[in-house]
Protein backbone atom coordinates (compact mmCIF):
# COMPACT_ATOMS: atom_id res chain seq x y z
CA UNK A 1 0.00 0.00 0.00
CA UNK A 2 1.29 3.75 -0.93
CA UNK A 3 0.15 6.01 1.53
CA UNK A 4 1.19 10.13 0.31
CA UNK A 5 0.09 12.43 3.13
CA UNK A 6 1.01 16.06 2.71
CA UNK A 7 2.17 17.76 5.41
CA UNK A 8 -0.14 20.65 5.29
CA UNK A 9 -3.21 19.02 4.88
CA UNK A 10 -5.80 20.09 7.31
CA UNK A 11 -8.50 17.72 6.17
CA UNK A 12 -6.99 14.60 7.39
CA UNK A 13 -4.25 13.83 10.04
CA UNK A 14 -1.19 11.36 9.13
CA UNK A 15 -2.39 7.70 10.48
CA UNK A 16 -2.80 4.41 9.78
CA UNK A 17 -0.31 1.14 9.70
CA UNK A 18 1.38 2.33 6.80
CA UNK A 19 4.33 4.81 6.90
CA UNK A 20 3.28 7.36 4.46
CA UNK A 21 5.59 9.10 2.21
CA UNK A 22 5.18 12.54 3.81
CA UNK A 23 5.46 15.22 1.10
CA UNK A 24 6.40 18.79 2.94
CA UNK A 25 3.88 21.35 2.28
CA UNK A 26 1.15 19.23 0.33
CA UNK A 27 -2.32 19.98 0.95
CA UNK A 28 -4.88 17.56 0.85
CA UNK A 29 -5.31 17.01 -2.60
CA UNK A 30 -1.74 16.03 -3.54
CA UNK A 31 -2.07 14.54 -7.29
CA UNK A 32 -3.53 18.09 -8.26
CA UNK A 33 -1.63 20.33 -6.25
CA UNK A 34 2.08 18.15 -6.01
CA UNK A 35 2.10 16.78 -9.13
CA UNK A 36 6.05 16.55 -9.23
CA UNK A 37 6.75 15.39 -6.12
CA UNK A 38 3.82 12.48 -6.26
CA UNK A 39 5.13 10.85 -9.52
CA UNK A 40 8.45 9.87 -8.58
CA UNK A 41 6.78 7.86 -5.21
CA UNK A 42 3.47 6.43 -7.65
CA UNK A 43 5.57 5.40 -10.75
CA UNK A 44 7.88 3.40 -7.91
CA UNK A 45 4.81 1.84 -6.85
CA UNK A 46 3.76 0.75 -9.99
CA UNK A 47 6.48 -0.78 -11.16
CA UNK A 48 6.98 -2.49 -8.40
CA UNK A 49 3.32 -3.85 -8.21
CA UNK A 50 2.51 -4.08 -11.96
CA UNK A 51 3.14 -7.72 -11.52
CA UNK A 52 0.37 -8.31 -9.51
CA UNK A 53 -2.00 -6.62 -11.67
CA UNK A 54 -4.14 -9.03 -14.29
Amino acid sequence: MLVLHGSADAAHPVVGSEPPVVVEDGAHFLSLTDAEAVDPHLQRFLAAHASLVR
